[in-house]
């Protein structure tokens, strides 16, 4: 090539390295065979922030007293820890620690783009029906065994086995087959594009398991959490409390910083917040605006606040009596005020939202778009009556006293709203297992919960709301053929206005149809002791920059 082509080539390649799309190791070969030398290579490094050992030049903090490794991190947790099995679990308790115990081939930086874990590079092939990616040299589960292409093989052929009950399995419809080409290479082969396969294999939902292990052993014991994240688990106890360990196989040489990880689950804020009083906690996470501002109004305690990519919302059964006639749902949702639910649930911290939350502001759509959410009594009983409920009817809520914990003040808001216009509300409250045991089974009529996000709207909608989604069953299996239509073209379109349309139409047609009820999202609160340095919190709601932090003396 000329010389002005090397040069296009350099700089291309430079972006990459600068955005994660290639590491050090991959960008100082590709330097070489270009013929450059080692101080030529080297001030490019230091060009793009990396210095020439490969790790990222320090600044601040880190740069004067440079991070400080060791020490045992407590975190005090609301939620219990339900399950390990880390393909199949939906609750958001067990998918935060799944991502300390587990990685997967790419992982999101702090705002949202996918990166390499363990993949070091990637590519898409022009037509967008081949995903090729090349994983990093000696790679390790935490018990020293290797990591390989037939272990990232086997955990996305386990993702798309219809007989596992994988949570992650829509987002791979269009994946036709997998092949390990070698120790190194994996190749996804897909039968129509999907834009979003970059986002989705940086999601929890598709960490990568041993295939020694899994084949040999049930993944919801704790022997068998054997991944190959920052930590591995050393110790369990339901309700009680789970211990971490530095994985010392970890890629990324010498992280994490921090030795170990005690995790407390407690029974309440008030709980958390003395524990932080009397320095027994570092670390603390929470989706509840009233938590956020009590830890606010503590004094000496970090706590940052991030927009959240994820929503409270009700999940309704649009198969049960009297949930699937569609006036009914739409009445239900005219009566409910969402302004009311987060004064009342957040102390005001949120903002209404609907099938794409407003934090993923290249997607949604203003909730100003719908009639629906501008409270309207008059129309919800003229719906109702024309329902043939004029006299209203009632139905029991189960709900969660956790994950999210203002699930009953959530409940008990709304259950005050539906009876103004007839409709009684009888509130059941149970412990978390068992309400994710009746969301599993489809056992419910209308219940609360919450779900996380992530940048691509594909994310949202497609396994809940599409023809062939495995979280189909969650919503009574609400669909129609403009719904499907929709979220095909949003899904296989390269095209960002070709996507956008489609998923504006999905947003109506959702909003109209009511299979949930969308409320509101709120903030994600990370309250730190002082001692806790450079940790950096997602609005995908994970807790895996932990692998970055360090605890001072």
């Amino acid at each position: 090539m000329d010389k002005g082509e090397e040069n296009r080539v350099i700089e291309r390649w430079m972006l990459q390295l600068q955005t994660g799309q290639v590491t050090r190791r991959a960008f100082v070969r590709r330097m070489a065979m270009l013929g450059l030398s080692l101080p030529t290579i080297s001030w490019l490094l230091a060009a793009c922030g990396v210095s020439p050992s490969g790790s990222p030049l320090a600044s601040g903090s880190a740069a004067a007293g440079g991070p400080r490794a060791g020490g045992t991190l407590v975190i005090n947790y609301l939620d219990e820890i339900p399950a390990l099995e880390p393909h199949t679990s939906p609750a958001t308790a067990s998918v935060r620690f799944f991502q300390l115990i587990y990685t997967t081939l790419l992982r999101f930086d702090k705002d949202l783009n996918p990166v390499p874990d363990l993949a070091e590079t990637w590519d898409v092939s022009e037509d967008g029906l081949t995903y090729t990616f090349m994983l990093r040299s000696n790679l390790k589960f935490s018990n020293g065994d290797p990591l390989t292409s037939e272990d990232v093989k086997f955990s996305f052929d386990r993702i798309l086995d219809p007989d596992v009950p994988a949570i992650g399995a829509s987002f791979y419809s269009e994946v036709d087959s997998v092949e390990a080409v070698d120790p190194s290479t994996v190749v996804f082969h897909m039968k129509n594009p999907a834009a979003a396969i970059p986002v989705y294999v940086a999601g929890t939902e598709s960490v990568i398991i041993s295939k020694k292990v899994a084949e040999a052993g049930d993944l919801t014991k704790i022997e068998n959490a054997i991944g190959s994240g920052p930590f591995k688990v050393d110790e369990w106890v339901p309700d009680s409390h789970m211990t971490l360990s530095r994985n010392p196989n970890f890629y990324e040489e010498g992280k994490p910083y921090i030795d170990g990880i005690r995790v407390n689950i407690v029974p309440n804020e008030d709980a958390v917040l003395a524990s932080f009083a009397s320095n027994a906690t570092d670390f603390a996470v929470s989706l509840d605006g009233r938590f956020g501002k009590q830890a606010q109004g503590a004094g000496g305690l970090n706590v940052l606040s991030t927009e959240a990519l994820g929503y409270y919302l009700f999940f309704n059964q649009t198969a049960v009596e009297p949930i699937n006639n569609p006036k009914v749902r739409d009445a239900l949702n005219y009566a409910l005020d969402r302004e009311g639910i987060i004064q009342a649930a957040s102390l005001g911290e949120g903002s209404p939202s609907g099938p794409i939350p407003p934090a993923n502001t290249l997607w949604a759509k203003p909730t100003s778009s719908w009639p629906q959410y501008t409270r309207d009594l008059d129309k919800a009983r003229q719906l109702l009556s024309d329902a043939g409920f004029a006299d209203g009817f009632s139905f029991k809520m189960l709900t969660q006293t956790s994950d999210p914990v203002n699930a009953p003040t959530i409940a008990e808001t709304v259950q005050a709203q539906w009876a103004e216009i007839g409709v009684t509300v009888e509130i059941e409250l149970m412990e978390f297992s068992a309400w994710v045991q009746h969301w599993l089974d489809a056992t419910f009529t209308i219940i609360p919960g919450n779900n996380s996000g992530a940048p691509d709207p594909d994310f949202y909608l497609y396994r809940y709301f599409h023809s062939t989604g495995n979280l189909q069953f969650v919503t009574g299996n609400f669909n129609t053929p403009e719904l499907d239509a929709a979220l095909d073209e949003g899904r296989t379109s390269s095209d960002f206005d070709t996507r956008k349309a489609a998923y504006d139409t999905a947003q109506d047609i959702l909003v109209e149809g009511a299979p949930f009820y969308w409320l509101y999202s709120g903030f994600i609160y990370s309250i730190l002791s002082p001692r806790v340095k450079d940790y950096v919190p997602r609005a995908d709601e994970s807790i895996a920059n932990l692998r970055d932090a360090w605890l001072s003396e």
